[in-house]
């Protein structure tokens, strides 16, 4: 039951700093908040990032990508470093999560922890909740 616990506040974690990143890249307003959320999937498929132009980029990269670039850590991206952006690829779910979801989704409430918190309850595979 840990492992699961663990698995969820996980997800959540990931989920909420996927927000907070377009939040914060906005200027606060809630109708500006998309925009902010299109200006991450403006990058042209075919363009090719390099030490020399990887700063005018930085906004597509995740925090690690960057500390490579800077040249923070032991770990360095080389000199010479071209990467292609490729065209974004849509992955469909798998079959048994998506069956997962509908078996169980209409089990997931979210319950007030005693401190304020929120939590799960009843989460058992899928998507908890797949039409909010």
């Amino acid at each position: 039951m840990k492992a699961r616990e663990t698995l969820v506040a996980f997800a959540l974690i990931v989920i909420f700093t996927a927000v907070g990143r377009a939040i914060a890249n906005s200027d606060g307003n809630p109708a500006n908040i998309s925009e902010s959320a299109a200006a991450f999937s403006s990058i042209t498929p075919g363009t090719i990032i390099t030490m020399q132009n990887w700063q005018k980029y930085r906004q597509f990269m995740p925090d690690g990508m960057t500390a490579m670039f800077e040249g923070k850590y032991f770990w360095k991206m080389p000199p010479d470093v071209q990467m292609e952006v490729g065209p974004t690829v849509v992955q469909p779910l798998p079959k048994n999560y998506l069956a997962a979801t509908e078996r169980y989704s209409d089990q997931v409430r979210i319950i007030e922890l005693p401190n304020g918190g929120l939590a799960l309850q009843g989460y058992r595979a899928g998507v908890p909740f797949p039409n909010p």
